[in-house]
């Protein structure tokens, strides 16, 4: 969600898997991207990932069927886990939850 090519980032993680390899990918939900250096200064990135819904297990399953499937990833198993995060002015920090996905390329693509 900080990341301002996600979508190319998760290419070059698939190029650089081998076969038999695997990524481990950690996503923070609610879903919400904001990038802290963007180029036009209005901190949007400039690939956007297709997420959708509004809980955490909509999230979830809008990632892996419209961005990590038709990327070519294989799932092998994702998991949910807390997220905690740098506060500001009126809390010391924030508990949001982590979507950890366990990836792989099938080896034939």
């Amino acid at each position: 969600d900080r990341c301002s090519r996600p979508l190319s980032l998760l290419e070059q993680v698939k190029r650089s898997l081998k076969p038999g390899g695997f990524a481990v990918l950690a996503l923070v939900w609610p879903f919400s991207p904001y990038v802290e250096f963007s180029a036009n200064g209005d901190h949007q990135p400039d690939e956007s990932l297709p997420i959708d819904g509004t809980s955490f297990e909509e999230q979830a399953v809008s990632f892996i069927g419209n961005v990590l499937r038709p990327m070519g990833f294989r799932v092998l198993g994702w998991t949910r886990a807390p997220y905690l995060c740098e506060g500001d002015l009126e809390r010391t920090f924030y508990h949001l939850n982590d979507i950890i996905v366990a990836l792989s390329v099938p080896e034939n693509q």
